[in-house]
């Protein structure tokens, strides 16, 4: 399933790079790697993720490099979901933070970004930070922690992409 993740974020990436031509090679990648994976998830979860697949592939036939990074992320998000956390090599949490961080990047660097959605985004990247916070022994990651989180929030409140895009 890291295999499939990695697909989406590296499909933003690229996009954003080079635009929507350099998804097709991203696609194919998380296509071989969701057949890889079809063992490993019911039926309906490998369903839905081939056809968010397919969905990405079609997208990538227009010209919307946000519908086709959003539709990257959110597969990326339902991967995530997906995958059997006892085994996976980075903790949901910190997925579902480089999730938030990609979304939020996403959406602000549209000419016109959805502030609702900005806002729920870095809210949910909140929750995350406040479960993760009381985890950490070192105090300096403490503080960066805190100083990351209320970043994103003021600049989301703000609606203040470059602030956003900076402590996303």
């Amino acid at each position: 399933m890291e295999a499939a993740a990695s697909a989406c974020e590296d499909m933003v990436d690229a996009v954003a790079a080079d635009g929507m031509n350099a998804a097709q090679p991203k696609i194919v990648d998380l296509k071989a790697a969701l057949i890889k994976a079809h063992g490993f998830l019911k039926p309906d979860i490998a369903s839905q993720l081939d056809k968010s697949a397919n969905e990405m592939a079609r997208l990538a036939q227009g010209s919307s490099k946000t519908q086709l990074s959003l539709a990257a992320i959110e597969t990326f998000k339902a991967v995530i979901n997906a995958s059997d956390l006892g085994k996976a090599r980075v903790p949901k949490d910190v997925s579902t933070l480089d999730y938030t961080g990609f979304k939020n990047s996403i959406l602000t660097a549209d000419a016109n970004p959805d502030w609702a959605e900005v806002a729920k985004t870095a809210d949910e990247a909140h929750a995350v930070w406040e479960k993760l916070i009381p985890k950490f022994k070192d105090e300096d990651l403490v503080d960066l922690a805190h100083t990351l989180d209320a970043g994103t929030l003021d600049a989301a409140k703000r609606k203040n992409a470059a602030a956003l895009q900076f402590a996303s």
